[in-house]
């Protein structure tokens, strides 16, 4: 979730091993498409709530297993 809101903010957008800036243009490797900077940037922003999303879900399972076991463990105890 932190990647979500912070480190991809302001992402370093990448077309072969080369840094992309606004304005490029990055082809696929047979030359059949194109694809702006703009709209790699607007992809990877909505990207970001989907990865957010599920990073919450991942660490809010964790944390409900991690509870529980606890909880089993106490009993067993008990």
């Amino acid at each position: 979730m932190v990647w979500a809101v912070t480190w991809a903010a302001n992402p370093v957008l990448m077309c072969r091993d080369a840094v992309m800036g606004p304005g490029d243009v990055c082809a696929n490797a047979d030359g059949t498409a194109t694809q702006t900077y703009e709209q790699r940037y607007a992809t990877w922003q909505s990207a970001r709530p989907v990865v957010g999303a599920v990073g919450g879900l991942v660490a809010g399972f964790g944390l409900t297993l991690a509870g529980l076991d606890a909880r089993s463990r106490r009993l067993a105890r008990a």
